[in-house]
């Protein structure tokens, strides 16, 4: 866990709780690098959000530049 990367998913300018809360749970699963790979499954689970508003959700935080697709 990256504790820089959380303090920064709490401050991030979101536009909703949805992606507040996605933004923290891929900043708990973050590594030193500040990269992370958590299955949209496991981001589910953390979130108590459907797989295919999680996907929708991370799709809103690339086009907001908060998180970067690494393929």
């Amino acid at each position: 866990m990256s504790i820089d990367a959380t303090r920064w998913a709490w401050t991030a300018q979101v536009k909703n709780s949805s992606q507040r809360l996605v933004l923290l749970s891929l900043a708990d699963r973050a590594g030193e690098e500040h990269t992370a790979w958590p299955s949209i499954e496991r981001l589910a689970k953390d979130t108590v959000l459907d797989k295919k508003t999680v996907q929708k959700v991370i799709l809103e935080l690339i086009k907001l530049g908060l998180v970067e697709a690494t393929g």
